[in-house]
């Protein structure tokens, strides 16, 4: 596996945007001569991209989830997008949480037992991430 330094994952950030933006301004601008239109196209964005990299914050969840649960979390980007891309410059942050199918559908339900163990795990979190020194 190869790792991108953070230079080079912007260059190719700003490239593929560009290259995007690219090919949405020629299909318009062709759909709209094709009916005579008059269009004015602009881009814009604030969901950027982030990754928190492996440290006390991510190995405390881990250890949560593992004390909790008895298995071992993967670290995946999966999922979509985050509202932590509004507060990721300003302080650290890690997602977990509950994976349903009814997620953001008419009538989002999840089991009882499910926010239980959630619970229980954000509390383990809490204890660990918050520990003082000669704690343990």
């Amino acid at each position: 596996m190869r790792l991108l330094d953070v230079e080079e994952k912007e260059r190719l950030v700003e490239e593929f945007r560009a290259s995007l933006e690219h090919w949405v301004r020629a299909r318009v601008n062709a759909a709209a001569r094709e009916v005579s239109a008059d269009v004015s196209l602009g881009f814009s964005g604030n969901a950027n991209a982030f990754v928190t990299e492996p440290g006390p914050l991510v190995e405390a969840m881990r250890s949560a989830i593992r004390d909790v649960t008895g298995r071992t979390a993967a670290l995946s980007t999966a999922g979509g997008t985050s509202d932590a891309r509004f507060i990721k410059d300003h302080c650290p942050v890690l997602e977990f949480g509950l994976i349903n199918r009814s997620a953001h559908h008419t009538d989002e339900h999840v089991a009882v037992a499910d926010l239980i163990q959630l619970a229980a795990i954000y509390e383990r979190f809490l204890e660990r991430f918050f520990v003082r020194p000669g704690d343990g």
